[in-house]
């Protein structure tokens, strides 16, 4: 090996993994409780970012990780005495096309067209 093909440990910085985002529902009440969970979970390993709403009673937490995971952040909001549960966010199902009879059993074409712009059957 020459001295252009050596490696040193130094060059080889390990990679940084993507930060992750996740969502909980909370059972938080009033400003006191953002207030709580926001400088607490501020500094819990691994986040990145914080989004504590009131209105909704989430919290967003931005993390990376190699830090820490969804169950540890979980425990953290948990142990402040919080009931918590991870909101699933829903993808958006995009059809090209569908066809529909108009005369089916259980459901017409007109209902199977109305409940899937609902969202609610797919």
């Amino acid at each position: 090996m020459t001295a252009r093909e050596s490696v040193t440990i130094s060059d080889q910085k390990p990679k940084k993994a993507d930060p992750v985002t996740v969502t909980f529902k909370t059972s938080m009440t009033c400003k006191n409780c953002v207030k709580k969970i926001t400088e607490n979970m501020s500094f819990e390993r691994g986040v990145m970012d914080l989004k504590v709403t009131l209105e909704n009673k989430e919290v967003t937490i931005k993390y990376d990780p190699s830090k820490t995971d969804e169950e540890k952040l979980e425990k953290a909001i948990k142990k402040l005495g919080y009931e918590t549960e991870k909101v699933v966010e829903k993808k958006e199902k995009h059809y090209d096309i569908i066809i529909l009879d108009i005369f089916m059993n259980d459901m017409n074409g007109f209902e199977v067209l109305i409940k899937l712009k609902e969202n609610t059957i797919a």
